[in-house]
């Protein structure tokens, strides 16, 4: 019987090239899976007390191992569900549920060695449980033109491709240089393009239809807004907002048409704390609502989950950090989450990156948080204790394969 499986286990062995199938579903299992056979194996070894027959015994075993007991090898090459039953499919997370993202420090103005790292965190539990993260260097060319000044830029992707663009932290004329470049990530390298037709400076950007960016709020043109279709970049300058919303955020929603559009909020020196909708059907801008809450407010993040928006953190102008988080189920009513933030956190990012939100970077020495949504509708926050420091105005970050940069 024992032969008759390891025939099963060499035939699928050479029916595929990779002794593990790299795009396997279950990688967490699976890795669990090899860890035990492994463990067996090495157990096998010790008891053969050095007999070479015995040994290759335990090689044998390892195999057949991996073959008949672990998804992505073997009989469930494929991946989850198996055609056996196996606790490595039932208790750990499918793949792409890991936290893999590329992060670009907001440096100052001719900064010595700006970074530019891959941060991992791998799902390790069917409940969305985080285990070690990993952090490194990224590896990629970057134009010197990008390290003079890596504040105030903003970030997107479009069409599969990631860009940065912008930047410059102050309005003194030495900044406006930096207002217009573009550069776009490669696997390799970041290309410099074509300058972009406005200044954006300390601006917000998003894609909210998959296809369109809109760019707004930058400084001292907070009214101007402009959308950008297509590869090649076609411009088009569209209605204002009523309201200068600079250094406030902007979030995909839905209004109570069901018609997809951007909202934004609130503002370094928006003191009446308004909430604002564009239309791309109608190409304007609309008043919605004023929070109180929101008078003055900056520095904070927007997200939206499952068609409900977030809003995490910040500060009022000239008075305290707030740690606060306001959420918008129906359109456009802001409401208070019974939640806080654990810790003060102001221009930083927050990105969905599988079943969790990472908080990244920020004013100060800041951790690295990630919060999974839990259908209660609370949050359950996981630390990582890698601490970024000042990298504020704002982190650029993007999801990215698990090998790649």
């Amino acid at each position: 019987m024992k032969s008759f499986i390891l025939g099963v286990g060499a035939c699928s062995a050479l029916a595929h090239p990779f002794a593990i199938n790299p795009e396997c579903n279950a990688n967490a299992g699976s890795a669990a899976c090899d860890s035990a056979c492994t463990a067996d194996q090495t157990s096998c070894i010790i008891a053969c007390n050095q007999d070479p027959v015995c040994i290759s015994g335990c090689s044998r075993d390892f195999v057949e191992c991996q073959n008949t007991e672990c998804p992505c090898y073997g009989e469930c090459y494929e991946g989850c569900p198996c055609s056996y039953e196996t606790s490595y499919c039932t208790d750990y997370p499918e793949s792409g549920e890991d936290i893999e993202v590329l992060v670009f420090q907001p440096s100052k103005k001719d900064a010595k060695s700006p970074k530019q790292i891959r941060f991992s965190w791998p799902v390790v539990g069917k409940g969305g449980e985080l285990g070690e993260h990993s952090v490194r260097d990224a590896v990629i060319n970057i134009p010197a033109s990008m390290d003079e000044e890596r504040r105030g830029m903003c970030s997107f992707t479009l069409n599969g491709e990631m860009y940065i663009v912008g930047g410059g932290n102050t309005d003194h004329p030495s900044n406006i240089p930096f207002r217009t470049r573009n550069y776009k990530i490669g696997k390799t390298e970041i290309e410099q393009l074509p300058d972009i037709p406005f200044e954006m400076q300390s601006g917000r950007c998003i894609n909210y239809d998959g296809e369109s960016v809109m760019f707004t709020a930058s400084w001292n043109k907070g009214y101007d807004t402009y959308i950008w279709k297509g590869v090649q970049g076609e411009y088009e300058q569209v209605g204002r907002p009523t309201y200068d919303h600079y250094v406030g955020d902007v979030v995909v929603f839905n209004d109570e048409n069901g018609e997809n559009g951007v909202m934004i909020i609130a503002g370094e020196f928006e003191y009446y704390g308004t909430t604002e909708f564009y239309n791309p059907r109608t190409k304007s801008w609309s008043y919605k609502n004023r929070v109180k809450e929101h008078e003055w407010l900056y520095g904070f993040t927007t997200i939206n989950l499952n068609g409900v928006a977030y809003m995490f953190g910040g500060k009022e102008f000239s008075k305290e950090f707030r740690r606060d988080i306001f959420m918008m189920s129906e359109p456009f009513k802001w409401e208070m989450h019974p939640q806080k933030l654990v810790a003060d956190r102001l221009y930083h990012r927050s990105i969905q990156t599988g079943r969790h939100v990472l908080h990244f970077g920020g004013y100060a020495y800041d951790y690295q948080e990630a919060w999974e949504l839990l259908e209660d509708g609370t949050f359950e926050m996981t630390t990582a204790d890698y601490i970024t420091n000042e990298w504020k105005y704002y982190p650029y970050i993007f999801n990215v394969g698990k090998n790649d940069f």
